[in-house]
């Protein structure tokens, strides 16, 4: 009796390590996959980022080393507020 006691615990104890495993394995790929999807939104993100960044900086005038760069609407404001001689 007892010893069909002990075959019945250690075959429950072996069943808990069974499903403890199971479950483990189950958030392990839970979290490759979570990892593997934010890093491809990382990626994307950062890409476009990029991509936006170059056209923005394409579309801003160029300027030669050395020279001031003067702001059209700063020029207009400036000639307004001037009295006339």
């Amino acid at each position: 009796m007892n010893a069909a006691f002990d075959v019945l615990q250690i075959t429950r104890r072996q069943q808990s390590r069974d499903q403890e495993a199971e479950i483990t394995e189950e958030w392990r790929t839970m979290a490759v996959i979570l990892d593997r999807l934010l890093f491809w939104l990382t990626l994307i993100v950062l890409v476009a980022f990029a991509i936006w960044l170059s056209v923005v900086s394409l579309k801003q005038p160029h300027l030669e080393p050395g020279t001031v760069f003067v702001s059209l609407e700063n020029q207009q404001s400036e000639h307004a507020t001037q009295s006339p001689r």
